[in-house]
């Protein structure tokens, strides 16, 4: 919408400004261009596959399309249309570059739907619909609540201890093998005592 907004201002400009640019402007190219060097700019090696000519990165893609553009201008024909589409391309360069630098430019645009959305929201159900997202929030634990954690972790060392003491006798070779192996998918491999891990790393040689 940005690209588009801003090819229309160009070909505005243009068409007061200098002569031969048509009074109408049709179509969402200036748009497309913009999505097309905001796609340059984060990713100019991205390879595309093109007909006939095989891969080809985007920053090339992108070099012709300019080109194409500015050759275009003082030929005539559509000058208000290519002058609209170098619009759109600065526009999508300069939204990525502030974008990397921490400034969202879509902010406004995003508001202004939400607010939308919102009216649409509160005219379908009857409720005032808000557009504000929930800030996080700050609990406070008692000195009781990290004791009782402790306490349930103290627990949980001392259950992984008594499974590490299992009898195995009367088990064959692959039965003992996958009782580890269900072990440490139920209490993860630290529960494994160290006779328990001996055994596992001679079968894993055996194997």
């Amino acid at each position: 919408m940005l690209g588009g907004l801003t090819g229309a201002l160009f070909f505005f400009v243009s068409a007061n400004t200098l002569l031969g640019v048509g009074s109408h402007a049709l179509g969402a190219s200036a748009a497309v261009m913009a999505i097309i060097l905001a796609a340059g700019t984060v990713a100019p090696n991205y390879e595309l596959n093109l007909l006939f000519i095989g891969p080809v990165k985007l920053k090339y893609i992108v070099a012709v399309l300019l080109f194409l553009d500015l050759i275009a201008i003082p030929r005539g024909g559509n000058t208000g249309g290519h002058i609209a589409h170098i619009g759109g391309a600065l526009m999508g360069w300069f939204f990525i570059y502030q974008l990397q630098h921490g400034n969202d430019l879509s902010k406004p645009i995003n508001r202004f739907f939400d607010w939308i959305n919102a009216g649409f929201e509160q005219l379908r159900t009857g409720k005032k619909a808000t557009t504000k997202r929930s800030k996080a929030k700050v609990a406070y634990k008692s000195p009781n609540a990290t004791n009782k954690s402790k306490t349930t972790v103290t627990a949980k060392a001392k259950t992984a201890k008594s499974n590490s003491s299992k009898d195995y006798s009367g088990m064959s070779h692959q039965e003992r093998v996958d009782a580890i192996l269900d072990k440490i998918k139920q209490t993860g491999y630290d529960s494994l005592s160290k006779e328990e891990r001996e055994y596992l790393f001679k079968a894993s040689k055996q194997d």
